[in-house]
């Protein structure tokens, strides 16, 4: 039986890379929903390839002008930003959460709550929201797996076998053009005063060319594993390897 799947987020890069590799695996892979903002055209693409019931577009200019050119007459279409309750509303093993930025949480917590596994690409969720993301997923006893490079990377070493092995983990930032900058200096930067106090909400307002995005990033890796922050220091090092020992 094939695995059903919904990607919210659809017409974006990871979104459209998870279809890619639906295309190459579409014996074990089924496309039942579709989400996006107001890329019209790329979705009647996918819907004419994928075959999805049901798709949403969030702007209300790019859902008439869908309509009116969409030729799938068994394909439930709607409209809205928060649709993404009606689209699990149909049977889904698996949500791809790729919706960029704060605006991608509730998909996730609405995913989480519906008993949904969730291939996490969004990493704000985690900022922003960590504890109560990952609360959700153990009180409904689903999982959310990280698509981001670094994130996953550490998620494929991070199982029962290999934990007792792993004495701490190292995440690096590059520092960017602050690189060489003394910290005693970042007080005459435009770093927001939210930073310096660890407002972990105010971090889903992170733009990013902040000074703080790494630290953001580090962050967002550290709250899906629930591991101590002791275990995982952060490192400033211009290659921005992340090191496991």
């Amino acid at each position: 039986m094939k695995k059903k799947i919904t990607i919210f987020g659809s017409t974006g890069s990871i979104g459209q890379s998870t279809l890619d590799i639906i295309k190459n695996h579409n014996d074990k892979y089924e496309v039942v929903g579709l989400s996006a903002d107001k890329n019209y055209e790329v979705m009647l693409e996918q819907v004419n390839e994928f075959k999805p019931k049901i798709i949403s577009l969030s702007d209300s200019d790019a859902y008439k002008r869908f309509v009116d050119q969409n030729t799938l007459k068994d394909l439930k279409v709607i409209n809205g930003k928060e649709s993404y309750d009606e689209i699990l509303n149909f049977k889904t093993d698996l949500v791809v959460a790729a919706i960029s930025g704060a605006a991608g949480l509730m998909p996730v917590v609405s995913a989480l709550n519906c008993g949904i596994s969730v291939a996490l690409a969004n990493k704000e969720s985690l900022v922003c929201s960590g504890s109560l993301v990952t609360s959700i997923a153990k009180s409904n006893n689903v999982q959310i797996l990280p698509v981001d490079s670094e994130h996953n990377a550490i998620y494929q070493v991070l199982d029962s076998n290999n934990f007792s092995k792993i004495s701490r983990l190292i995440l690096t930032a590059s520092g960017g053009p602050f690189f060489k900058l003394p910290l005693s200096k970042f007080s005459i930067t435009k770093t927001p005063s939210w930073f310096v106090s660890y407002d972990l909400r105010a971090l889903s307002l992170i733009d990013k060319e902040t000074p703080s995005r790494g630290f953001s990033e580090s962050l967002s890796t550290i709250i899906p594993f629930t591991i101590f922050c002791a275990f995982i220091p952060i490192v400033k090092n211009k290659s921005s390897n992340t090191g496991i020992t």
